[in-house]
């Protein structure tokens, strides 16, 4: 398994850790795990070191660019794809962050839409995996969400991803959307 940063919250150490020893589910659904610091010479909770946001890179192939829609409500991706002008964006779907997955083993996307809110697998964790496994993706992902509580709110602002709460204003998702394409 790959390596993922993590920071030791009590001292701040930041190391390498095997995701095997992290406990991977753990900190994809948290974002942090309890495992030993050599430094504290304690167990202590340790976070997952994002990756610094990158700049958007200009997009080097003309035409429609490539979007990854996830959430798991049905009719919001059949309002989406149906609304995002297919001259613009060739849209994929998917129902779940494992779905998710599985698209972006086949093919590359230019942006990835996101509901955080999902069963199982959220965008939070979806998010955290990408750090993990596909680092690029992190700075293609642009989050929708209705939740506004704060552990949601704290999220956003850690993970610095562009965001747009629902009900979902075309007009404003589209901006976000050319932040990233």
């Amino acid at each position: 398994m790959p390596d993922c940063r993590l920071s030791c919250e009590r001292c701040g150490t930041t190391e390498s850790r095997s995701l095997q020893d992290a406990g991977f589910g753990e900190l994809l659904a948290e974002g942090v795990v309890k495992i030993p610091c050599a430094r504290c010479g304690e167990t202590t909770l340790w976070k997952l070191v994002l990756p610094p946001r990158q700049e958007p890179q200009p997009r080097s192939a003309k035409g429609p660019r490539g979007l990854l829609l996830i959430d798991d409500d049905p009719d919001t991706l059949r309002i989406l794809q149906i609304m995002l002008r297919p001259e613009q964006y060739r849209v994929v779907t998917a129902e779940s962050a494992n779905q998710a997955v599985e698209r972006l083993q086949t093919e590359d996307y230019d942006v990835i839409v996101s509901d955080i809110r999902m069963p199982g697998f959220d965008g939070r964790s979806l998010y955290r995996f990408l750090a993990c496994f596909l680092p690029e993706y992190t700075s293609k992902v642009v989050f929708l969400t209705g939740d506004h509580s704060e552990k949601t709110l704290r999220f956003l602002r850690e993970c610095n991803c562009p965001y747009s709460f629902k009900p979902i204003q075309l007009h404003e998702l589209e901006e976000k959307i050319q932040e990233i394409a």
